[in-house]
């Protein structure tokens, strides 16, 4: 989706027709999400896991089921092998990291909760400058 489709959708066309830049930026802003690079750890993961459902039962779960798929597959190996010896650890807004859960839990190995908290992980607001709704604008 564009910017502009965006803006026709969340926005009042009052405010659009009112070229009203800063009161559109504000409203496409709200609740705007973007995948972005997000580097962590295994002690991040867990901590970040941890602020999601407020215990480790989650962080555990994941990292259990992780640790012995590696024991069976390579590239989960490698992948552990990065969370845990890494100083950077993994970019869990790769987007070949987030299709590989997404085929773990088509497999059965991630439930869709612990599939929906590490796809979460990347997550981030996403807002829109005044800039950009500017440009975005031209010739309306």
């Amino acid at each position: 989706m564009t910017l502009l489709e965006e803006i026709q959708l969340k926005v009042p066309a009052s405010l659009v027709a009112a070229k009203e830049h800063g009161l559109i930026a504000a409203a496409v802003s709200v609740d705007r999400k973007q995948v972005k690079e997000y580097w962590l750890t295994d002690r991040g993961l867990v901590a970040d896991l941890v602020t999601i459902s407020g215990d480790t039962t989650l962080s555990n779960s994941i990292l259990t089921k992780l640790d012995a798929l590696a024991t069976q597959d390579r590239s989960t190996a490698a992948m552990v092998s990065r969370l845990v010896n890494d100083p950077r650890g993994v970019n869990f807004g790769d987007t070949a990291l987030l299709a590989q859960f997404q085929l773990l839990k088509v497999a059965g190995v991630l439930t869709q909760q612990e599939l929906d908290a590490l796809s979460s992980l990347a997550l981030q607001d996403a807002p829109v400058s005044v800039a950009e709704v500017i440009e975005a604008m031209k010739g309306l």
